[in-house]
């Protein structure tokens, strides 16, 4: 079988959700010169720099002297450059990491072990006496840089038969240090060859995840451990699964993407609400080559192979707005060509997604290589075109919020408010229970949004206001999130004149003679002296 590697561009997640995207050639070793390139890829966009490393098994093009090599690929302006890191000598299953100087590092299997080179992109170092990272059969391997640009590493020894012994190590500046380097025995060593089973927290602290088999068989368990006092400390998360990723996010909590038996698909876990919270992501059919990233906002972007409608495909999920929204990267006519040979993930500064993945073809005659892709964004699903302007607004309203928007189809809106900056919550037709009050909604389903009925509650100076709304647009594809808006009242402002006068005073009292609801100015249920006294503070502040 022959390989190609290929990559996807999405566009921004916290707004430009999923994305329209067009490929373009990184590595044409395949194809017509029937080159085998591409298999377990990685992927990084650390830095403001999209750069890859891949194997090239076989480039007919360039004759016996570049089979068996690790190659590495960077876009600028000028489109995609490469440069084969290693001749001869193999490169698969590599993992790449960006250095805050800007250079790169690469470990890899290379015939006699697990091997790492560093190096500017086009000049590279093949470290010496690298084989002592382990000189077996290294599977299932992961490369982080801690703040010291050094680098940690995990491991397997086994050779896939689900009895290998999980390994750590990390590179001090004159060797590799293996001290409290066993983390488990009788760990899965097949599924997916390498990629986000380590990660470092703030304080340097190495975090791996894996599954254990039972009794050889999977699926198994789900492990989470860190090193702690040179022990490593072991939490099981509530879930079995055949393969597992993870990422840390900006608080230390933990990201996790599985492939969960049952319902099947993809489903994912997190500890950044205390306990182990596991949500589904995709049912449709089993995900296999996961890969996981965060997005800036420190949400879970995962990339995956699945079969959608019969078709062979690489499919992105990113959660946003506390949902789940899928792309399919590329899909293909099963038999005829496979997509998904291994996948990587990375999400760059602007949120957007960029993802490598091998292909096969078939011609009829034989299985032959396509080129090695890229994906580029080519627009976005939702945009959002204008944002929804702040209002303070008096204490009957209205206040109203408009969103502009475009997309491919029908556009779908929902407003959605946060309390004292927390979560966002969906608003409903009708009146809803914000702050302490009832605010009337109207409009929730559609581009302008109107509130009305702003109850003010105790402190007539700092009331319970502003809250913030946004609106949340999607289409088939995806969805973006507006920007919020703040609304806030003035509660001096009683006849909702927009000044703050004598007029304000005699619209209020004869309300509370009436002794109806607006009267009841601090909302304790009885009209009486005391909310003449609180408008009055009120009226007096003005706005």
């Amino acid at each position: 079988m022959f390989r190609s590697l290929m990559m996807f561009a999405g566009l921004a997640a916290g707004g430009l959700a999923s994305a329209v995207h067009a490929q373009e050639v990184v590595d044409d070793s395949g194809s017509a010169r029937g080159g085998k390139v591409g298999s377990w890829p990685s992927v990084t966009t650390a830095g403001g720099d999209l750069a890859a490393s891949y194997y090239c098994e076989w480039d007919n093009d360039q004759g016996t002297g570049d089979q068996y090599a690790l190659r590495f690929a960077w876009r600028d302006g000028a489109g995609w450059h490469r440069h084969s890191v290693t001749s001869g000598g193999g490169g698969a299953w590599s993992q790449l990491a960006r250095a805050s100087d800007g250079t790169y590092h690469i470990v890899y299997y290379g015939f006699a072990g697990l091997k790492w080179a560093s190096g500017s992109g086009t000049s590279w170092t093949l470290h010496p006496g690298t084989a002592s990272i382990n000189t077996s059969y290294p599977v299932r391997y992961s490369l982080v840089l801690d703040d010291n640009d050094r680098p940690h590493v995990t491991y397997a020894d086994g050779a896939g038969d689900g009895n290998g012994s999980l390994r750590y190590t990390y590179w001090n500046g004159t060797a590799w240090v293996h001290d409290a380097s066993l983390i488990a025995v009788g760990v899965e060593t097949g599924g997916s060859a390498g990629g986000d089973y380590l990660a470092l927290d703030s304080a340097g602290v190495p975090h791996v995840v894996y599954v254990q088999p039972v009794n050889g068989t999977l699926p198994g368990p789900i492990h989470l451990r860190r090193l702690v006092g040179g022990v490593w400390q072991d939490e099981l998360i509530g879930a079995t699964a055949y393969d597992v990723k993870l990422v840390l996010d900006g608080d230390d909590f933990a990201h996790l993407v599985y492939n969960n038996p049952a319902p099947g698909g993809l489903s994912s876990a997190t500890n950044a609400s205390g306990g182990w919270a596991h949500e589904t992501v995709y049912t449709e059919s089993w995900a296999s080559s996961l890969a996981l990233d965060l997005d800036p906002a420190g949400r879970p972007v995962a990339s995956f192979r699945a079969t959608i409608a019969g078709l062979d495909a690489v499919v992105t999920c990113s959660k946003l707005d506390g949902v789940w929204v899928r792309a399919v990267v590329e899909s293909v006519a099963e038999g005829q060509a496979v997509a998904g040979i291994g996948s990587d993930v990375a999400v760059d500064a602007a949120g957007v997604p960029h993802v490598v993945y091998g292909k096969m073809w078939y011609d009829g005659t034989g299985w032959f290589i396509q080129d090695f892709m890229a994906g580029v964004p080519q627009g976005s699903c939702v945009v959002i075109e204008a944002e929804p302007a702040s209002v303070v607004s008096c204490p009957a309203g209205p206040a109203s919020f408009t969103v502009g928007a475009s997309g491919s189809g029908s556009l779908v809106y929902r407003w959605q408010a946060s309390e004292d900056g927390g979560a966002w919550a969906d608003l409903a037709e009708g009146l809803n229970g914000l702050n302490g009050g009832d605010i009337n909604a109207a409009g929730v389903a559609t581009a302008t949004l109107t509130l009305t009925g702003f109850r003010i509650g105790d402190d007539p100076i700092n009331p319970l206001f502003p809250i913030r709304v946004r609106a949340v647009v999607s289409a088939d594809c995806g969805s973006a999130s507006s920007a919020p808006a703040d609304l806030d009242v003035c509660p001096g402002d009683f006849d909702c004149s927009g000044a703050v006068n004598t007029l304000d005073v005699l619209a209020f009292l004869n309300a509370w003679s009436a002794g109806g609801d607006e009267g009841d100015f601090n909302a304790d249920g009885t009209v009486n002296t005391l909310d003449v006294l609180q408008f009055l503070n009120a009226w007096s502040a003005g706005c």
